[in-house]
């Protein structure tokens, strides 16, 4: 008796599939085959932008309490309105003396015009050079109060005083006479803004002494100390003669203090 098994087709069947398969790889590798290429990478420099961030450091000084751009404090050079302060360290054995001052504003004129007591009239000054003009600095200084000790400072003569204007110096004029009353500043007021500008350094008295009769009693008395408290300020003007093409932003106001240094102000504000 024969029987029949289905061993032979399922041979058959593994040994189909195992040709396909090899015959599926062997098509593979001798058709060619599509490849999309790819995209090339470039080098790509960024574009930076330098961005410079400036930065302002204040410091405040004594005595007004005002914020101080750090160079305008360091350099010692102020703008008008700013203090300058040096201290006198141990100056009667016991106390430091504390001077402030500061340059409070600034007048230009091409004449001025003096009055003259004897005929009561005013005559006009005019520069040296016709190139010249006038220009007025305003400047005032006081010492903090040392607690009622009789102490004085001196304050700068007027050849301690200068202006720097391009590459030359210039000193005030003192060709006018202290006492006269000059008529462009008749309307000018002090720093405490309760009395007419006078001459810086000096002060204005009137005597009944014969000697000083051609100008109405006024003598004129040399007052460049301080004492202390603001109520012994000395307030006044310096007149200077320059050129008049100067470029007044650029100038610069010197006040020397002998070995304890010296302070500019700019004329601005």
């Amino acid at each position: 008796m024969i029987v029949e098994t289905n061993e032979f087709n399922y041979k058959a069947l593994v040994i189909g599939i195992i040709l396909l398969i090899l015959f599926g790889l062997f098509l593979w590798s001798v058709i060619p085959q599509k490849i999309t290429p790819k995209t090339p990478i470039k080098n790509i420099t960024p574009n930076v932008s330098t961005i410079t961030i400036y930065e302002t450091v204040f410091v405040t000084p004594t005595p007004d309490g005002i914020n101080y751009f750090a160079s305008e404090f360091e350099n010692g050079t102020r703008k008008m309105l700013r203090f300058f302060t040096i201290q006198d360290y141990n100056a009667t054995g016991y106390q430091t003396l504390k001077i402030s001052s500061t340059v409070y504003d600034y007048k230009v004129f091409n004449s001025i015009h003096w009055f003259n007591y004897d005929d009561y009239r005013y005559y006009q000054l005019s520069p040296s050079n016709p190139d010249n003009e006038f220009l007025f600095v305003f400047y005032y200084a006081y010492m903090d109060n040392v607690g009622g000790s009789d102490v004085r400072f001196y304050l700068p003569f007027n050849n301690m005083f200068s202006l720097l204007a391009g590459n030359n110096f210039y000193y005030p004029n003192n060709d006018l006479p202290k006492y006269n009353r000059i008529q462009e500043l008749e309307n000018t007021y002090n720093y405490n803004d309760d009395s007419r500008v006078k001459p810086f350094g000096y002060i204005i008295e009137y005597t009944s002494d014969k000697d000083y009769a051609y100008q109405s009693g006024m003598k004129v008395i040399e007052d460049n100390y301080l004492m202390g408290g603001k109520s012994n300020a000395k307030d006044g003007w310096l007149m200077f003669e320059i050129p008049k093409n100067t470029d007044l932003k650029a100038v610069m106001f010197e006040s020397q203090y002998g070995n304890m240094g010296e302070s500019n102000w700019l004329l601005i504000k």
